[in-house]
C-alpha cells in the first residue's frame, strides 16, 4: 500500500468533513439569526408597544378585554421604546403586537383621560377613580369613564385601546390675577360651609 495514497485519501476525508462541518456551523448560524430576528421586537423612541395575547388564562374579572399579564385579551400595560426579546412560539402562536405613538399634549393644553374599560360607575357619580397601588403593592383597576387625572403638557405613554384622550386649551391665569375654583362633583359640604379643600 502506497503511503502517499493513504495520506492524499486522509486528507481528502478530513477535507470533506471540514467542509460539511462547516456548512452545519453556517446553517445553524443562520437558524439562529432568523430565529433572533423574529424573537426581538424594536420599540422606537417615542412610541409604544401594545400586547395583544391570543392564548392565556381567562380574564380575573368577566366581561373585560383590557387584562393584566398572563391574561388573554389586551394587555394594560404598553412597552415602552427598547428592544424586546420574545420566545419565537410565543410570537408566531401567542401574542401579537402593535406599535403606536406616544400621546403628545400641547404647551398650554391639558388632556382630558377617558377610560374605555373598568369597573362600572355608581348611579350619579361623574368622574371615574383611577387605577392604584394599594399599600400591599396590589395594582387595581379604575373605573370605567371620564378619569379625574388630567395630563399635562408632554409625551405619555398611553394604552390607546385602553385609555381615550381629548386635548382642551388649558386656563391661563393672567399676572396679577388669581383663580377660583368652582368643584361640581364630589360629596356635599355641611350647611354654612363656604370653602372648601381640593380633595373634597
Amino acid at each position: 500500500m502506497d503511503p502517499n495514497n493513504s495520506a492524499v485519501q486522509i486528507k481528502e476525508v478530513i477535507g470533506k468533513f471540514g467542509n460539511q462541518f462547516s456548512m452545519l456551523i453556517i446553517g445553524a448560524a443562520v437558524v439562529l439569526i432568523v430565529y433572533l430576528f423574529g424573537a426581538v421586537v424594536s420599540i422606537p423612541a417615542g412610541k409604544v408597544g401594545v400586547i395583544f395575547r391570543k392564548i392565556g388564562d381567562d380574564p380575573a374579572v368577566k366581561g373585560r378585554f383590557i387584562v393584566e399579564k398572563g391574561e388573554k385579551g389586551i394587555q394594560r400595560e404598553v412597552l415602552m421604546p427598547g428592544w424586546r426579546f420574545f420566545w419565537q412560539t410565543d410570537r408566531l402562536w401567542k401574542i401579537d403586537i402593535e406599535k403606536y405613538p406616544m400621546l403628545n399634549i400641547p404647551k398650554q393644553h391639558v388632556g382630558i383621560v377617558e377610560a374605555l374599560d373598568g369597573e362600572r360607575l355608581p348611579e350619579g357619580q361623574i368622574l371615574a377613580k383611577d387605577d392604584y397601588v394599594d399599600e400591599k403593592g396590589v395594582f387595581h383597576t379604575g373605573q370605567k369613564g371620564p378619569r379625574q387625572t388630567v395630563l399635562t403638557p408632554g409625551l405619555h405613554p398611553i394604552n390607546p385601546k385602553y385609555m381615550q384622550v381629548k386635548t382642551h386649551p388649558a386656563m391661563i391665569i393672567k399676572k396679577g390675577k388669581l383663580g377660583i375654583v368652582t368643584k361640581r362633583v364630589g360629596d356635599i359640604p355641611p350647611p354654612g360651609t363656604i370653602l372648601v379643600s381640593k380633595d373634597d
